[in-house]
Parts: C-alpha cells; structure tokens; sequence
C-alpha cells in the first residue's frame, strides 16, 4: 500500500528524521550532560516490566485510507506469533479505525499480554482527536475491569505535528517547516501542547481509571505531571548516539516510570546512523516508489541496531521497551534492490506484495533477522 500518494505527502518517519536534524543546536535532555556512558555499564540484569513491539492495526497516515488491510484470522495469527515466538509480555496497539483497536486489545488480553492502546487519528483538529480518545479510552475501560492491571492508554504520539492548533500549519508539511525554519518558537509551541495535553489527560482520566502516558517526540517538552509513565519515542542516529544513554538517564528526574514507547531501526547498511529517519532510503516517484540507489539491503544492521539500545535500556534500567513496528505490508519486499520498499521499512517481518485477505495469515510475511534478534533479547 501506498502511504505517499503524491509528492507531496510527508510521512511520518519523515517528520522525525527532519525534526531530528533541527534539533542540532537546542538543548534537548540527550544533549543535556549526566553520567557517563560507562557509569551504566555495570548495572545489567533485565529489570524491564515492559517487553513488547507496536502492532499497527491501521492508521490514516494516508487520510483517504488506512495502513493495513483487515482480517481478524490475520491480526489473532500475529498476536499469538509476539506472543510466542518474540516473547513479548506486552504490545502497542495503535491505529485510527477504534473498533479495529478494541478487537485487537481484547484478543491480546485474553492471550495473556499487557496492552498499551493508542488511537491514532492524524489529519485532525483538537475536538477531533479528544472525541476519538474519549470514545476509545471508554471502551478501554470496559477491558480494564475485566483485566485489572494489564492494559494503559497511551493517550496520543507527537501530537503537536499530528493535531492542528499547536504548530502553526493547515498539514505535516507546513508544521514541519515551522518546527525546522522556525525553532526558536519550540517553547511556545510546547506550551500550546501543554495545554492540549490537560485537556487530553482530563478526558482520558474522566472515562479511563487506569494507567495513562502519551508518546514524545524529541521536540517535545511534555508536563509529565499530567501522566503516569514518562513515554518517549526515541530513536539513535548519528547526531545523539553519543549521549543517547544520557538523555534517557534525564528522564527519570520526573520520579515516574519511563518506557521507550518506539525504538526501531531500518533495513540497510548505514540504517544505523539514521534512526526514524531511515525511510529517506525510498524515493517517492509518481510512478511508484523505487529504492534509491546506492543501498544495499542488510538485516543484521536492524538486527545489531535493536540489540545494542535494548542493552542499553537494561543498563539505565528503565520500566519499558516497544519495538517499531512488528509489520509494515504498506512496504512490501521485492528480490529486485530497487523495488525493495522493505529496505525503508522498520518492520521485524518482510511483507509479500499482493497479499489480501484471502492470503493464508502465515503467508503474508517472513522473519527477518531483527524478528530473531528480538525473540533472543525478549526470551532471555
């Protein structure tokens, strides 16, 4: 599936990766000095209560149409391989469609593993967004009194570019130049966030008695006074990787758990020094999307990529970890180079162009070397 239908789409990953780089001269918590590197080096043992992978039940990147093509058969064959063969104690489930998101958490749920449940709706203004997360924390809570304990709200992820009215901006692309061109305004963005996120908490709390968090993007000073789990989506490129470990470490000033809510990695050599922005490797032509040239495919580099920062985790011992993504079928693989979208992909399994809902669920996709590496570090 298609998510960038012209030109001019942004996705997400994109936003990431040029938010990232705009970030170069502000002083974000990893740039923030701390312990060093080594003075974690010592503190193994997996202390991490949260052991998981995001699963993308369908999301509007795209506003004309979701990321994933349905069948329930499909989505309870993959619940049962995250829960089996990764190990995984828990998943995020996130998505646009609500009832796509209960479906799935309830399945989830009574499969054993913790759930963090994120309704996704992009493209949309304020009311918008807390209409959509009233109406989905509401259902959440019918599952919480039946599984106490077991499943958080994780209110929304980097809303200040996916909901209007904080960064100036009628879509991605013009928020995203504000937040690049426009930096020195990031404060008061983030006090218009701020002032979202109240809004979000108040609403989340009034219909949802359990655990809730929200998803931070790097830009993103976040009132963790608002929320029970600090949750950060933090990716390593080359311009953090040297205090990655430190800016994490930060996070627990707010005597709050605090949870890696995405943390991923492409599928290529070089991959590795990008981080979310690893997408850029596909080269959105009119004609359909091509690999750019110059890459070679490598899934150890994924593979090494999501070792070395769960080790990490384990040594700043921190609550919990959610890989980005467990499939991305928007991104299929091809044995051509150029046509390989899975390159550009985060996903732990390698999608099958052509794959409907008549498909067999356990031909859709294969394991790729990440999948292994996640099972081994899940497992142990």
């Amino acid at each position: 599936m298609n998510l960038l239908p012209g030109k001019d789409q942004v996705t997400r990953r994109q936003l990431l990766k040029q938010a990232g780089l705009s970030m170069a001269g502000i002083a974000l918590p990893w740039l923030l000095p701390s312990a060093s590197e080594k003075d974690y080096a010592d503190a193994a043992g997996d202390n991490i209560q949260y052991r998981g992978v995001c699963y993308d039940t369908g999301t509007n990147f795209d506003p004309d149409k979701l990321s994933v093509d349905w069948l329930t058969a499909h989505m309870e064959y993959d619940i049962r391989i995250i829960r089996d063969e990764l190990h995984c104690n828990a998943v995020t489930v996130f998505g646009t469609d609500s009832k796509r998101l209960i479906e799935t958490t309830r399945f989830a749920l009574e499969n054993g593993l913790q759930v963090w449940i994120q309704p996704r709706l992009f493209h949309s203004r304020q009311q918008e967004m807390l209409q959509h997360l009233t109406a989905v924390a509401a259902e959440a809570e019918k599952l919480r009194q039946r599984f106490p304990r077991k499943i958080v709200l994780n209110t929304g992820c980097e809303s200040s570019l996916f909901v209007a009215g904080m960064i100036p901006g009628d879509d991605f692309a013009a928020r995203i130049s504000q937040l690049t061109t426009n930096w020195q305004s990031i404060p008061d963005f983030n006090k218009k966030l701020n002032v979202f996120l109240q809004s979000v908490s108040r609403k989340a709390r009034d219909v949802f008695k359990g655990q809730i968090t929200y998803a931070a993007g790097p830009w993103e000073d976040v009132d963790w006074e608002l929320f029970d789990i600090v949750g950060l989506d933090y990716y390593r490129d080359e311009t953090n990787m040297k205090e990655y470990s430190n800016g994490l470490q930060a996070f627990k000033k707010h005597k709050k758990p605090v949870v890696v809510t995405e943390f991923g990695c492409c599928t290529y050599k070089g991959a590795e020094k990008l981080g979310a922005g690893g997408h850029d490797v596909i080269d959105w032509q009119a004609q359909g999307p091509v690999i750019k040239p110059g890459y070679a495919r490598d899934e150890q580099v994924q593979a090494d990529y999501l070792t070395a920062l769960y080790e990490i985790y384990r040594q700043v011992k921190i609550d919990g970890a959610f890989v980005y993504v467990f499939h991305n079928p928007s991104l299929p693989h091809a044995t051509d180079t150029r046509y390989d979208l899975d390159m550009g992909s985060y996903s732990l399994v390698k999608s099958f162009p052509g794959i409907t809902t008549q498909t067999d669920a356990a031909r859709r996709w294969e394991r790729k070397a990440a999948f292994k590496a996640v099972a081994a570090m899940f497992g142990t």
